[in-house]
């Protein structure tokens, strides 16, 4: 499974790999493609998942959010992925996975105390993210975009994450 799981990815990446031929792939594109094998492999609470699928909402400028759209309507475990772009999180926002970007201008412990204890997905790209709670953070290694997971936060939640997901992260502790 594990194998299938880096087939995936090499795959999303492969694919890419024709359009940077004409032009340079940015960050927020690759990040897409993680953020959609994340909904891939991981299993939610039935609460969080709606009818109408996963709703993956997206927190920054048109920058960072527009690749976003690129993953819109494409499916995760049989279930589309409905993108929506926010301006800001708050109580009323419901998301299964919520991405907040850097360009958001929130800072981790703000962001995760909107959310107050919900059973959502979090991803965020601040040094502090995970140690406030959420659930995934990407970094930058060696010019290489990685990621960390918090696995007892999550199944905190009701989120757990699959094997083949954790063999390739970083595990925080914390």
């Amino acid at each position: 499974m594990l194998r299938r799981f880096v087939t995936l990815i090499f795959i999303v990446l492969l694919l890419f790999q024709e359009r940077a031929s004409s032009q340079e792939i940015s960050e927020y594109e690759v990040k897409a493609a993680f953020v959609l094998n994340f909904l891939r492999f991981t299993e939610f609470p039935a609460t969080v998942i709606t009818s109408s699928g996963y709703d993956l909402c997206v927190v920054g400028d048109s920058v960072t959010t527009a690749p976003f759209k690129q993953i819109d309507g494409k499916r995760a475990q049989e279930r589309p992925v409905n993108v929506h772009i926010l301006s800001a999180i708050n109580q009323r926002s419901l998301c299964s996975l919520i991405f907040v970007t850097r360009s958001s201008n929130r800072g981790a412990h703000e962001t995760m105390s909107a959310l107050s204890g919900r059973s959502v997905l979090t991803i965020g790209e601040d040094d502090l993210f995970l140690e406030a709670g959420g659930l995934v953070n990407f970094f930058i290694e060696e010019n290489k975009i990685r990621f960390a997971v918090n696995p007892k936060r999550a199944e905190a939640l009701g989120i757990r994450f699959s094997s083949k997901l954790l063999a390739l992260a970083q595990i925080y502790e914390g």
